[in-house]
């Protein structure tokens, strides 16, 4: 037989327990309105809020989730296997961004192609002014302005999120410029050279060489200015 041990000679020396290796951070949200494509599984979607399986396009989602009667207007809305549309206040942003949104909207095969989710947010309620005579020197809307936005509705939510704004007015000019402002000269002669198909939607109309649409956001303007008489 052994000897029997104290228990303090049969404990073992403590070892130290190494840091836990912190988690990555999470991707950040999108910081403009271009869309962002995430990888989308079943029961962790970054956008799970009410949906629709019969929008056509980009801009069938934007209203619809801007129009819920749930709880909108949402903040972000995304597109999904050419016709799914989704909507969210917030965006998981756990989930990885993906590389496969490849997929044409079933109403619009120009506009972003989605397989994954495309997410952009919601374009605010507008109303068409008039097209406008502008030129390089002169603008009518001058306070921030995007080359790259292609429609009517990116145009709409780049000017509500701009540095500066919200911006009231925005317009669109030579296919695919957007600008945007908190006033505009009301007495600037009305132009009939806006007839240019936007580069993201040719359904819709973006201005024309030195002519300008110009829009207001009803939800910041609530009497627009005169209109001058078309000449």
């Amino acid at each position: 037989m052994l000897p029997l041990q104290s228990p303090q000679a049969q404990r073992l020396p403590l070892q130290p327990i190494p840091p836990a290796t912190p988690p990555p951070p999470p991707p950040a949200p999108p910081s403009s309105n271009e869309p962002n494509c995430y990888a989308d599984l079943s029961g962790t979607r970054p956008i799970d809020g009410p949906n629709d399986f019969s929008t056509t396009s980009i801009e069938d989602c934007a209203t619809f989730c801007y129009n819920s009667s749930t709880t909108g207007p949402y903040t972000y809305f995304g597109i999904e296997y050419s016709y799914q549309c989704f909507c969210r206040n917030a965006l998981d942003v756990r989930q990885r961004l993906s590389p496969h949104c490849t997929l044409p909207c079933s109403g619009a095969a120009t506009e972003h192609p989605t397989r994954g989710l495309t997410t952009v947010p919601t374009a605010p309620p507008y109303v068409h002014l008039a097209c406008y005579v502008d030129n390089l020197y002169g603008r009518l809307l001058s306070a921030a302005e995007d080359d790259s936005t292609g429609s009517i509705e990116l145009c709409a939510s780049y000017c509500l999120g701009a540095a500066g704004g919200p911006y009231a007015y925005f317009g669109m000019e030579y296919y695919s410029q957007c600008f945007c402002g908190n006033a505009y000269n009301a007495s600037a002669p009305v132009s009939t050279g806006c007839s240019f198909p936007c580069s993201g939607d040719g359904a819709e109309i973006c201005g024309g060489s030195d002519a300008v649409d110009i829009y207001y956001n009803t939800q910041l303007v609530a009497t627009p200015p005169p209109q001058p008489t078309p000449t």
